[in-house]
C-alpha cells in the first residue's frame, strides 16, 4: 500500500481540485436548467457501478429542475460527484438561468390543436420557457389577462387566457393526452400565471413565489 504524508496528500487534493475547476470552466457557458417530471430518477450509475447524484431541485407542482450540459450533439446530465466541491448549487443555478436567458429563442403561435397558443422552440428547450417570468409577464400584458399554462412534454407548452373557461377545459384535456402519449413527458398539472404578481401557481391554488 502506498502511503502519503500530509503535504503530499494536500498536493494531490489541490491538483484534483485544479483539474475539476478547469473542467467546470469549460462547460460553464453550456449549463442549462431543464424542467423534468419529478418522477425522473435523481441518481445514475457510472461504468464502475458507482451511484452518482444528478444535480437538481424541486421547482413547482410535479416539476423538478435538472441541470444539463449542452454538448452540441447531445445533452449530458450534471452530476454532483463530478463538480468541484467549491461550486455550490446556488452558483450552478445562477449560471444556468443566465445561460438560458441569453440563449433561449421561441415563437408564440396560435395552436392548431386547440383554441389557444403554443410556444415553439427547439425540442429539448420548449418547456424551459417556464423559467422565464419576463416572457410570461409580457404575454399576459399583451393578452390583458392571467394565463393558464401547461407543460405536458419537453416540446409542448400550451397557453390560454384564464378568463376563457371553455378553452381552459380544452387545454386540460389536450394536456393529459400529450402527457400520456409523448415519449418525454414533463407535467400533467395545470398552472396559472398571474399578470399582477408575475408568478406561477397551481391552478386554483394559492400563489407560490419563484
Amino acid at each position: 500500500m502506498k502511503l502519503f504524508n500530509k503535504n503530499q496528500s494536500k498536493k494531490i487534493a489541490d491538483h484534483q481540485l485544479k483539474n475539476q475547476l478547469e473542467a467546470f470552466d469549460q462547460i460553464r457557458s453550456a449549463i442549462f436548467p431543464m424542467p423534468r417530471s419529478s418522477d425522473v430518477v435523481t441518481v445514475q450509475f457510472n461504468d464502475e457501478g458507482k451511484e452518482m447524484s444528478k444535480v437538481h431541485k424541486h421547482y413547482i407542482g410535479d416539476i423538478t429542475i435538472f441541470y444539463q450540459v449542452d454538448r452540441g450533439t447531445f445533452w449530458e446530465v450534471l452530476l454532483k460527484e463530478n463538480l468541484p466541491p467549491t461550486i455550490s448549487l446556488e452558483e450552478i443555478d445562477h449560471l444556468a438561468y443566465q445561460n438560458l436567458t441569453n440563449n433561449f429563442r421561441c415563437e408564440i403561435i396560435l395552436s392548431s390543436r386547440f383554441l389557444g397558443y403554443e410556444i415553439y422552440s427547439s425540442e429539448e428547450m420548449t418547456a424551459c420557457s417556464l423559467l422565464l417570468p419576463n416572457l410570461w409577464g409580457n404575454l399576459s400584458n399583451r393578452l390583458e389577462d392571467d394565463l393558464v399554462v401547461s407543460f405536458p412534454a419537453r416540446d409542448s407548452v400550451l397557453i390560454v387566457e384564464a378568463s376563457k373557461k371553455a378553452e381552459v377545459q380544452e387545454l386540460k384535456q389536450l394536456t393529459e393526452t400529450i402527457y400520456q402519449e409523448n415519449e418525454k413527458p414533463v407535467s400533467r398539472l395545470i398552472y396559472q400565471f398571474s399578470r399582477e404578481t408575475h408568478q406561477f401557481s397551481l391552478l386554483n391554488e394559492q400563489q407560490h413565489s419563484y
